[in-house]
């Protein structure tokens, strides 16, 4: 961006003219940074606006989803309760028996009781009806020693009388609702219920609304449950009247949230025999500042009620907008300082550019000087390993010679010990320049691998065959271990063995006498080479584990002059390790010993199989 901005300034600058002939003015960098920061702020804002509005739709849809939810639940909750009040019902009917006559006081005593239990609808009457035939009005009436009388409510239809009747015998609650030597037959919505109730027994039959008394300037708007029963031999029905309005408001009081408004409206068959909708809770519009309404219809046999829920603003004080609020207002902002800081960029990205070459261009040189230094330190090695190994194997051969010779003469004294320090030395100067080369030229990847098929058990053997006498020597037990049935390693037979001589020597060097060293061939579940040297020596701690396998590394100064150590075994086998494709671990714990597992692959070992199976085909 910075070079594209620089390419513009530059055009305009360099210009040419207007169709007029006049010059082009040139924009200056503060101009096209301004220009940048200008179009980054509109476009900010402009998509701050969108997500905004996309933010607050869904807002207001997840408010109204949670609405539904509620309106939902609302009434699923409604129709539980009238279910609960049903069932009190039925349970108040089996009570009854065709073999016995239930005593007034008795159903009023057992009613009381069960319908306090299921008081989820409150009844504000209960009453038990007999029914009569058409033409037993007369017989009725002498039973109850009075004339039948109407349903004294309003806009009490009743019947022909010609029909069958229900006197009521029994009642609870209040008696001026269903008096006892009424008939509900004279009123149209309670004797449908009866009827439906009579002609289905085990069934409780739910009537239509209708009015009550008028209370506080409006009527009551009641409904009724009814159940057959058999009183003796009277066939009756159950039936109780309960307050629509007060028991929907009941509900409502406890379960309903602020903002959502109920309208309740019944679906029922007029006297005439037609469909009528009737209002029970509010008015058939939804009021102004409606958002949505939710709708549920519920039928109770004959008759359906209608739930309309109103989502009003006030349902959990309206909808979320106040993160869309934020990011309309406060987008721009953000767009702003990201453009002032783009332009920083900007004006920095140039300064940090000319750094950048100027520091390649250093470090180009550094690089070409260090691979220089990297030639002369190779032909140093290449030149020492010519000019020191020489002179130190005439060192070492002829100390051999003066140790032997002197060994004969009974007058050497001294003499000897010193042509063997001689010796030891050499040789020890002679390995310690070995292992820089090695380690070197493994460091430098130019020491090469002359792979080849190996036995385990035998390159085991050879590096334990060279160790064994200074095991002995140092008073230590030296045991083998390998699993039976391993496979062929593709390995450097020399290396792998050089790898297992220096974990083995460092095992020998830190085991006081008396200790045990093991050397164990195991194969993983994943088919790992797994080559582990085990010592009962002096241990490392877990912060002494990174020295021990660093070049040169040694934890006991003192310690490590006495056993002979170079502090070069360790990162030696890793480097020869990892040139297989293998690793190093080390197990140890102060005063226990030291475990050091040697990994190989198991790719070397199925390298080995896939070769033979190839020959074989």
């Amino acid at each position: 961006m910075n070079d594209l901005l620089g390419r513009f300034v530059s055009r305009r600058r360099q210009g040419g003219r207007r169709p007029d002939g006049a010059p082009r003015a040139a924009i200056g960098p503060a101009a096209a940074g301004a220009l940048l920061t200008l179009i980054v702020v509109a476009a900010g804002a402009f998509a701050s606006f969108l997500i905004a509005a996309e933010m607050d739709d869904t807002a207001r849809a997840a408010w109204r989803d949670q609405a539904a939810v509620e309106a939902a639940r609302l009434t699923e909750f409604t129709t539980l309760s009238l279910a609960q009040a049903e069932a009190g019902l039925r349970v108040v009917a089996g009570g009854f028996s065709p073999e016995r006559v239930l005593p007034s006081e008795r159903f009023q005593r057992e009613a009381r009781r069960i319908l306090y239990r299921y008081r989820s609808v409150r009844f504000e009457s209960v009453a038990v009806a007999r029914r009569f035939a058409a033409g037993a009005r007369a017989k009725a009436e002498a039973a109850l020693s009075r004339a039948l009388s109407p349903i004294g409510l309003p806009a009490a239809e009743g019947r022909d009388p010609d029909l069958d009747g229900y006197a009521v015998t029994m009642t609870l609650y209040r008696d001026d609702l269903l008096p006892v030597g009424s008939d509900l037959a004279s009123h149209s919505a309670l004797a449908r219920a009866a009827d439906a109730a009579y002609l289905a027994p085990g069934q409780v039959a739910l009537s239509s609304a209708f009015e009550g008394r008028a209370e506080r300037g409006r009527p009551e708007r009641l409904a009724a449950f009814a159940a057959r029963v058999e009183n003796g031999e009277a066939s009756s029905v159950l039936i109780g009247v309960f307050d629509i309005g007060a028991f929907l408001r009941e509900v409502l009081a406890t379960a309903a949230p602020d903002g959502l408004v109920l309208r309740l409206s019944e679906q029922a068959r007029g006297p005439d025999g037609g469909e009528r909708t009737t209002a029970l809770i509010g008015g058939s519009a939804p009021p102004p500042d409606t958002a949505a309404t939710f709708t549920h219809v519920q039928p109770f046999g004959e008759t359906t009620w209608r739930f309309q829920w109103d989502l009003l603003p006030a349902y959990q004080g309206g909808p979320g907008l106040d993160l869309g609020r934020a990011v309309r207002f406060g987008g721009p902002l953000v767009f702003a300082l990201i453009a002032l800081s783009l332009g920083l960029m900007l004006f920095t990205n140039r300064q940090v550019a000319e750094r950048v070459r100027v520091r390649t261009q250093e470090l180009a040189r550094a690089l070409e000087a260090a691979e220089v230094a990297n030639r002369t330190k190779s032909e140093f090695l290449a030149n020492m390993s010519h000019e020191l190994r020489t002179p130190l194997n005439a060192v070492i051969g002829f100390s051999e010679v003066l140790e032997q010779e002197l060994a004969r003469r009974a007058d050497a004294g001294e003499f000897v010990d010193y042509a063997h320090d001689i010796k030891v030395s050499g040789r020890h100067l002679l390995s310690l320049i070995n292992d820089i080369l090695d380690l070197s030229k493994a460091e430098a990847g130019r020491l090469e691998l002359n792979e080849s098929p190996a036995q385990i058990r035998t390159v085991i053997d050879g590096a334990v065959r060279l160790v064994r006498e200074r095991a002995h020597t140092a008073g230590l037990t030296l045991e083998v271990k390998a699993a039976e049935g391993l496979p062929l390693l593709l390995c450097d037979e020399r290396r792998v063995k050089q790898i297992l001589l220096n974990l083995l020597s460092n095992a020998i060097k830190f085991t006081d006498r008396g200790g045990l060293i093991s050397l164990a061939a195991t194969r993983a579940e994943n088919g790992d080479l797994i080559l582990t040297v085990r010592d009962t020596g002096r241990g490392m701690t877990a912060e002494e584990i990174p020295v021990a396998l660093s070049k040169f590394g040694q934890l006991d100064r003192t310690h490590a002059r006495r056993a002979d150590g170079t502090g070069l075994g360790l990162p030696l086998a890793v480097n020869l390790l990892e040139l297989h494709g293998g690793r190093l671990s080390i197990d140890s714990a102060p005063g226990v010993g030291t475990s050091v597992h040697a990994v190989f692959p198991a790719s070397r070992l199925g390298a080995v199989e896939a070769m033979f199976h190839r020959r074989e085909g």
